[in-house]
């Protein structure tokens, strides 16, 4: 079986649809919530510390070490926009809300 390499571009690429993603949900599970049970409203919050935990530290390091494309910082910097404007939801739903990173470098 040969072994597949998952390039770090592509991890970055990963990550920012993952967590962007993640937040144009938010709309739809706030709505969800209350018929959720407790078991899948734990693995929501869970899901939402993974992304806050590993990769918004990762793409914020590669971001300010110059380690993205161009298109890359683009969707960085709309990403934090995106976050920026779902703060509401993440306390509504009682989820960790992140320090959002600076986008100057």
């Amino acid at each position: 079986m040969a072994q597949t390499t998952t390039s770090e571009a592509e991890l970055t690429d990963l990550r920012l649809e993952s967590v962007a993603a993640y937040l144009g949900d938010l709309p739809i599970l706030a709505e969800q919530w209350d018929a959720l049970d407790d078991g899948s409203r734990a693995g929501e919050s869970l899901d939402w510390d993974h992304y806050v935990a590993d990769y918004l530290p990762n793409l914020e390091w590669q971001y300010h070490s110059g380690q993205m494309t161009p298109d890359q910082e683009a969707r960085y910097r709309a990403l934090l926009a995106q976050l920026r404007a779902s703060l509401l939801l993440l306390r509504q739903l009682r989820f960790w809300v992140p320090t959002i990173p600076s986008q100057a470098r």
